[in-house]
């Protein structure tokens, strides 16, 4: 068995003996004879120097942030005031100032209009009356069509929290 696979692999050998190669050879001897142009505009390479990174100010990423007390939240509350809930737990709309936030459309579930509404992050969002948004503890009073109405509470001269209505209008592309 060993001297047949010997034997025939001489035969595979021998058969490539016989290789017309005159086409190859002559294909390298045309691409070494052709002239090459360089280009004698060539742009200038700017030396641009490396900067180091260190992370020593960020948190880690897995590690809770710490609850973060706003100017509001740490004057000192004065009694017989209307007062923002500060126990609530705050939703997601509530990280964006109202100027950031974007009226994209409505959408009817169950008799109860809902609002889309677009953050500056790209995402989208259905409120409803009694969410929240903004960052003056804005609550949804009404939700219409063309617009969303809803009551701010922003902190007056006096240390009291003052009601401002205020309205984000449907926008149209």
């Amino acid at each position: 068995m060993k001297w047949f696979f010997v034997l025939l692999m001489s035969l595979f050998l021998f058969a490539c003996k016989d290789v017309k190669t005159d086409d190859l050879a002559e294909f390298v001897a045309d691409a070494k004879a052709q002239q090459h142009n360089v280009e004698d505009n060539l742009p200038i390479l700017i030396d641009h120097t490396a900067l180091a990174f260190t992370q020593q100010q960020a948190r880690s990423p897995f590690v809770k942030p710490k609850q973060v007390t706003t100017a509001f939240e740490s004057k000192k509350i004065v009694k017989g005031c209307l007062q923002p809930d500060f126990k609530r737990e705050k939703e997601s709309l509530e990280g964006f100032s109202l100027g950031d936030l974007l009226m994209r459309g409505t959408l009817k579930i169950n008799a109860q209009l809902w609002a889309i509404i677009e953050a500056p992050n790209s995402l989208f969002y259905k409120v409803k009356t009694g969410s929240y948004l903004g960052l003056n503890h804005g609550e949804i009073t009404h939700v219409l069509e063309d617009r969303i109405q809803l009551l701010e509470l922003k902190l007056g001269r006096n240390g009291c929290w003052e009601k401002q209505a205020t309205e984000i209008k449907l926008l149209l592309k």
